[in-house]
């Protein structure tokens, strides 16, 4: 059996990063896993059969865990008639990495091939399984998780910005200091916080952007950060913690009836499929359990469940709403690394 690693990959950094490379579409398979046997013949057809695979598959789609573990199936019994397997990390000569992400119409299938510093990407589309159309269906919308960051270092907040000139910037603010890098460079600043009160132990921030001004806060600490100038133009205290300790009580513990096991931590995003506002909820869990979000929407009855449950491979850290898009940073516990996601919907078709 091949070394399977299941992970979730940025749509938008895949499609950025291979789009030159990629191949036409292929015409939509007749049924999902037939589309996946297709593509496993497809990959076989770019290695030889002594090379040694690892397979990384990633679920960015609505797709039923159920309907997943099939294709996973599929694609791994395909592949595995074709070519050699990895049976442990290092070995391989060739690592696969396959996203399965939607459109409007139908799901797209990314498979990304690498083999030293040689990377092919291949693109194919599947139809909606009528039975995966049929659960979703029941949920007014889609709720839908993009990892843009990962690394090693504790981070309380992160996001993407585009400066004057159009040109992507990822902000990540850690206990000390807020980091910006060009995204795609190696260009790269790093703006230290000055001496202020003590940090404590579980520290909370946030990073707000407008226009050429990053706003952030750490513990008792506000900054004001300019973009043209690359200075951090202020900082002063607060009389309090700069971020509230609960994010709960900042907003909507008073605006949504919390569900059994749900408001650890909330967000509110609008959703243009429903003309209201939804309300994105962590789990009760504490930092030793993996966690999940998933999103509600208010009743005269209480809390409804409004999207899919999304699940992430670790505890999230923290849920931040003040942007365009919700984003969430989750401390991998398999890894240990922290990762920041970008939360999104798509409307139930």
């Amino acid at each position: 059996m091949l070394l399977i690693c299941r992970r979730n990959f940025s749509r938008r950094v895949l499609v950025w990063l291979f789009a030159v490379l990629a191949t036409p579409l292929a015409a939509p398979a007749a049924t999902l896993e037939d589309s996946a046997r297709e593509l496993a013949r497809k990959i076989a057809g770019a290695l030889s059969a002594q090379d040694k695979v690892v397979l990384e598959f990633g679920n960015a789609s609505s797709l039923s865990w159920n309907d997943e573990a099939q294709v996973k199936m599929a694609l791994n019994d395909e592949l595995s008639k074709h070519v050699g397997t990895a049976a442990t990390e290092g070995e391989e000569t060739a690592r696969v990495t396959i996203t399965l992400s939607e459109n409007i119409k139908e799901l797209v299938w990314t498979a990304v091939i690498r083999q030293g510093n040689t990377y092919r990407t291949l693109l194919f589309t599947a139809p909606r399984p009528p039975a995966n159309t049929a659960a979703s269906g029941a949920l007014p919308v889609v709720l839908h998780a993009e990892k843009f960051w990962e690394g090693p270092e504790r981070t309380l907040d992160a996001l993407v910005y585009l400066d004057d000139n159009a040109q992507s910037w990822l902000a990540l603010l850690w206990t000390d200091s807020l980091v910006t890098q060009k995204v795609g460079s190696e260009v790269k600043y790093r703006f230290e916080l000055p001496p202020d009160q003590p940090v404590s132990r579980a520290p909370e921030g946030l990073i707000v952007h407008l226009g050429n001004t990053i706003t952030f806060g750490v513990g008792w600490q506000m900054c004001r950060l300019g973009l043209e100038a690359r200075t951090i133009a202020e900082c002063h205290s607060t009389k309090g913690p700069a971020i509230g300790s609960d994010p709960a009580e900042i907003v909507f513990a008073s605006e949504i009836d919390l569900p059994p096991g749900k408001g650890g931590q909330i967000a509110r995003m609008r959703s243009e499929c429903m003309g209201t506002d939804i309300y994105p909820m962590t789990g009760l869990g504490d930092d030793s359990v993996p966690d999940s979000i998933q999103a509600f929407q208010k009743s005269s009855s209480g809390a409804l469940a409004g999207s899919n449950e999304v699940d992430f491979p670790g505890p999230v850290v923290a849920l931040h709403f003040l942007s365009e898009f919700p984003r969430a940073i989750v401390r991998n516990l398999k890894t240990g690394n922290y990762e920041a996601y970008r939360l999104s919907t798509t409307c139930t078709p």
